[in-house]
């Protein structure tokens, strides 16, 4: 009677921790994603290519003067983001859009997205032409997150097989929090 009973008590602690530690990831979560939201200007940028090991690795660094305003991540609590950038940053340069008249035209693409410990999960929104399904998803690993500081990092590998990392630092305007 007295095993039984012992039994019981470890069983009972054991699972009354496992709940406080799936809460406790809840609370983190929570606490990640709210501290998302948000909208985030870009202030650097390093991209990082590497194609069969590091005596071919190249690197490019963007700094404050190649973004403007229209280099932004905003992230709303509704689980939405936008992901608005000024030309296409690579690691051979930036390339822009413009409206012919010279204007450059900002691109936007809009996600759902979803925070899980430090991974950032963003879905886009739009479907592929000529096909019923969306894009893979965007897996991005949150670097560091304050009340100003956002850096997130992703690696994608290319149509070329070359591995091509970018981090991204986000500053947030005080003002608009």
């Amino acid at each position: 009677m007295k095993t039984r009973y012992l039994l019981f008590v470890i069983i009972a602690a054991f699972l009354t921790g496992a709940a406080g530690c799936k809460k406790e990831g809840q609370k983190n979560t929570t606490a990640i994603t709210s501290a998302i939201v948000g909208r985030w200007y870009v202030n650097k940028e390093e991209i990082t290519g590497t194609l069969g090991g590091l005596d071919q690795q190249l690197d490019t660094v963007y700094n404050g003067s190649a973004f403007d305003t229209g280099d932004f991540a905003m992230f709303l609590d509704n689980g939405t983001a936008v992901i608005s950038s000024s030309g296409g940053f690579e690691l051979t340069g930036k390339t822009v859009v413009t409206d012919g008249s010279g204007k450059v035209v900002d691109a936007s693409k809009q996600y759902n997205f979803g925070v899980s410990a430090s991974t950032l999960t963003l879905k886009s929104t739009l479907q592929l032409p000529n096909a019923n399904t969306l894009p893979n998803p965007r897996i991005e690993t949150i670097v560091q997150l304050d009340n100003t500081t956002l850096v997130l990092t992703y690696t994608i590998t290319n149509n070329t097989g070359m591995t091509v990392t970018y981090k991204t630092w986000y500053f947030r305007d005080i003002l608009e929090s």
